[in-house]
């Protein structure tokens, strides 16, 4: 579970322009999926090499504010990371993981059906030419 300064400095993190920058474009081009993958992972790797950190997310001897954020060894910092990310991007662009979730069940369900009808055209296609 992180403190508040430890949730203060993640708002401050998931605020920096090249994060919201990268997620507008994703928004943008309704790359839901890669919005999420975003989120949860790629903006938190960083948090693994400590001596990349800028220094609002370091404490005053230069280490590390948030020890870890590697879900493996801290599901609980690393869940909080997420959700302070999605209130972040809900803030400042306007979009909810509610919102993104339901794009990406409508884009799989889309997709699953624009399958299935070009199954059916092949079949279609397979049985004219063999008659």
């Amino acid at each position: 579970m992180l403190d508040e300064k430890q949730k203060e400095a993640l708002k401050l993190w998931y605020r920096q322009p090249k994060i919201l920058s990268e997620a507008r474009e994703r928004i943008e081009r309704k790359y839901w999926e890669d919005l999420e993958e975003f989120l949860h992972m790629r903006c938190l790797i960083p948090f693994s090499r400590e001596e990349e950190l800028p220094e609002f997310v370091q404490n005053e001897d230069g280490t590390p504010l948030i020890p870890s954020l590697d879900p493996r060894s801290n599901q609980e910092g690393w869940q909080d990371a997420i959700e302070i990310g999605w209130q972040v991007i809900e803030a400042e662009l306007g979009v909810s993981r509610d919102e993104v979730h339901r794009q990406i069940g409508t884009q799989q369900k889309d997709n699953w059906d624009a399958f299935m009808k070009s199954v059916e055209e092949r079949k279609k296609q397979r049985k004219n030419s063999d008659s």
